[in-house]
């Protein structure tokens, strides 16, 4: 089941309204954070590449609308999204190596155990200062990834 048919299923029942936005490209990207419904509350990003080469545009208008964004990896966090629970591409990318490595030397693939990427939990307490979203502790606490502000 795909994430958004999860999110479409799941959220009546959490009191929460699904509005959608597509972009195909970059112009569909500028059209999308431009009309973005006055009445909404958050943003949550599902992996796609043309919003994530926009993603500062994104976070952009989110503190401007102070509105939170969950992004799904720890480089949207990096970038100004408030949080996320996802991958780190370079561990992603390391394990990936390792098994393309264990294939050039002979194995085969179907004999390989499968792999999961770890999740990790990012939270940017600059952008949570920024509009005005106290983190509890708690979640601070079991976060991975803190990005916070430099003084």
């Amino acid at each position: 089941i795909s994430a958004m048919a999860q999110i479409f299923e799941l959220a009546p029942g959490l009191g929460i309204e699904v509005v959608e936005g597509f972009a195909q490209n970059d112009d569909e990207v500028t059209t999308l954070l431009n009309n973005l419904p006055e009445d909404i509350d958050a943003i949550f990003m599902l992996p796609d590449s043309t919003i994530n080469a926009r993603v500062d545009d994104l976070v952009a208008i989110a503190i401007e609308r102070k509105l939170p964004v969950s992004g799904p990896s720890m480089v949207q966090v990096e970038e100004g999204v408030l949080m996320a629970y996802g991958t780190i591409h370079y561990e992603v990318g390391t394990q990936a190596a390792s098994i393309a490595n264990q294939i050039l030397k002979g194995a085969d693939p179907g004999e390989l155990p499968v792999q999961t990427a770890e999740y990790y939990l990012g939270i940017n307490i600059q952008t949570a200062e920024a509009i005005g979203v106290e983190i509890p502790a708690s979640l601070v606490q079991a976060a991975e990834v803190i990005i916070t502000i430099e003084k």
